[in-house]
């Protein structure tokens, strides 16, 4: 399964982390790919772009971070959807413990 791992670049935490975790990803069979993150000051212009708003803008403080997280996962919504099969998308911080179960599509 295509997998994605969304990585601020220019955020040392971020790149830090989201290495660690393509390490242990790897460890456990899988074989993630970056996916360089929105940042969050660039959201606003790309989100009126598209034509698209902020629900409440009182979610999550309105923060910005906040928006470049939801662009970025929906601009992987977007390519899953292009490439009509299913991603596996997970962002800096997410250290897998074990592998998958194989039947993971099946559930």
């Amino acid at each position: 399964m295509k997998t994605k791992i969304i990585v601020l670049e220019s955020n040392k935490h971020s790149a830090t982390m989201g290495q660690k975790c393509i390490k242990r990803a790897k460890e456990v069979g899988i074989s993630p790919e970056i996916f360089s993150a929105v940042h969050g000051a660039d959201a606003p212009a790309i989100l009126e772009e598209l034509g698209l708003r902020q629900y409440k803008f009182k979610m999550k403080g309105g923060r910005l971070g906040v928006l470049g997280c939801f662009l970025s996962h929906y601009f992987l919504w977007c390519e899953c959807v292009e490439a009509d099969e299913p991603f596996m998308i997970l962002e800096h911080d997410a250290y897998m413990l074990r592998p998958l179960p194989e039947d993971i599509m099946d559930r």
